[in-house]
């Protein structure tokens, strides 16, 4: 022990008003689920209100969500959007790869139709605008 060193316990520390954003944050990973719930929801209306700075505050809420996410995988569409607004929900970084991702297994549930229609596997990518190799590994997936 050093006299120089303070061991802190996250869920022993008092949260406040004036408690340091950053803190408050870490002191959702040990949260029980009712409290995490209500201290998420503060601090979502903190972040909106106090971070006028678009990239800041997506950067936040980005963080926020991936916490929520973690701690509460079970928690649906629905819930998400009562806590985020949808439009800050839709420009976070997780909300734009799950997007990105659903555009793509869409465009891969065509392969089978346009192979039946004797389309080759370039023409296949060039369509669909994807990557040949994307397209390869569709076609070995109906197999």
């Amino acid at each position: 022990d050093s006299p120089l060193v303070k061991r802190i316990y996250l869920n022993e520390l008092e949260v406040s008003e004036t408690t340091p954003l950053g803190v408050q944050i870490v002191q959702l990973v040990v949260a029980r689920k009712k409290q995490f719930l209500e201290r998420v929801t503060v601090l979502i209306n903190r972040v909106k209100q106090q971070f006028t700075e678009e990239n800041e505050r997506l950067q936040l809420l980005n963080l926020l969500s991936v916490i929520v996410l973690e701690k509460l995988p079970e928690m649906s569409r629905q819930e998400l959007e009562a806590m985020f607004s949808m439009n800050d929900l839709k420009k976070t970084r997780f909300a734009q790869e799950l997007m990105a991702e659903a555009e793509i297994q869409g465009k891969l549930k065509v392969v089978p139709r346009l192979l039946a229609k004797n389309f080759s596997v370039e023409e296949i990518a060039e369509i669909l605008e994807l990557e040949i190799e994307q397209v390869r590994q569709a076609i070995a997936n109906l197999n």
